[in-house]
């Protein structure tokens, strides 16, 4: 609870993702807009979720969901990386952005949505 502003779970909601009440009650509870910031979601119901309501969002796939449908995502990675085992871009609306680093540094990530919003 000292890292995050606001934490959101399925005890606080009535409907669970699809349906995009985590990020609506988040939003609210930050007092931001969607366009304001970024989703990291892993799944294509994650992503249904963010984008119903409007938030650009990151996706990073795993061995259960490298197979599913993400389009809309900003940007599609292979994990979010670091310095001994870097990311890999799979797709997305940002893909064309690669991480200078080798992985999604909070730096880099601000400079790409800075670029794309």
């Amino acid at each position: 609870e000292d890292v995050f502003d606001v934490v959101v779970c399925g005890n606080d909601l009535e409907r669970k993702k699809p349906a995009p009440d985590a990020y609506q009650l988040a939003l609210e509870r930050l007092d931001m807009s969607a366009d304001s910031c970024l989703a990291f979601e892993d799944s294509h119901v994650g992503l249904s979720a963010a984008r119903e309501v409007g938030v650009p969002t990151v996706v990073t796939v795993s061995d259960y969901t490298e197979g599913e449908d993400f389009q809309g995502a900003k940007i599609i990675m292979s994990g979010l990386g670091d310095p001994e085992q870097p990311c890999e871009i799979l797709g997305g609306d940002w893909s064309s952005q690669l991480p200078v680093e080798g992985y999604a540094s909070v730096a880099w990530l601000r400079e790409l949505y800075a670029a794309n919003m």
